[in-house]
């Protein structure tokens, strides 16, 4: 994450959040390996203070989109989130970012189970999935964000993927105790 997507998607979060300026780094594809259930978990680690969650995409055609959800991912049956969450992507120049923020008809936000994550739906088509593995996705417009198809190409292969959770420094302090006391490797956070 760079400063001109961190500072879009700060400005676009509902204005209760932004009282928490720093970003810690929960997940990432490359540090913690391709499991969506270590994905889960370090996301629900990472909600202790319910904060909410960035979640960021680079493809191999180096495209660059994801999610700002208020809650953190979990495996469910059913559908959850809420209006404040959105989805997001970077111009190929990296220098615009364009927010897609909840369209009010349907309330389709995240849905997660032991298969994949998918943001967004209507019409059959998911705003942003992702597999099981975190290795393959796919985009398509759909009714709950109102969105453009997030890649350059309607499926894509992942090259990294990142959760970031906006703290204040004092839960960014207590997460770091957090860190030193307990040696499993879901709350090594960087």
């Amino acid at each position: 994450m760079n400063s001109i997507i961190a500072s879009s998607i700060y400005s676009a979060i509902p204005k209760r959040f932004q009282i928490k300026r720093s970003m810690t780094l929960l997940y990432s594809l490359k540090i913690h390996g391709s499991s969506l259930r270590t994905f889960y978990s370090r996301s629900i680690v990472g909600s202790s203070f319910q904060q909410p969650q960035v979640l960021l995409i680079r493809d191999d055609l180096d495209n660059v989109f994801g999610a700002f959800v208020t809650e953190a991912f979990h495996p469910s049956n059913h559908f959850y989130g809420d209006g404040e969450c959105f989805l997001w992507k970077v111009d190929a120049n990296q220098s615009s970012t364009y927010i897609f923020k909840w369209s009010e008809k349907n309330y389709f936000c995240i849905y997660s189970n032991d298969d994949h994550i998918s943001l967004g739906s209507g019409d059959g088509h998911s705003g942003l999935y992702l597999d099981s593995d975190l290795c393959n996705g796919s985009s398509a417009p759909c009714d709950t964000y109102n969105n453009e198809v997030l890649s350059s190409e309607k499926e894509f292969k992942i090259i990294d993927v990142e959760l970031w959770g906006y703290t204040d420094m004092i839960e960014r302090e207590t997460t770091r105790r957090k860190t030193i006391n307990r040696e499993s490797c879901f709350y090594n956070f960087r």
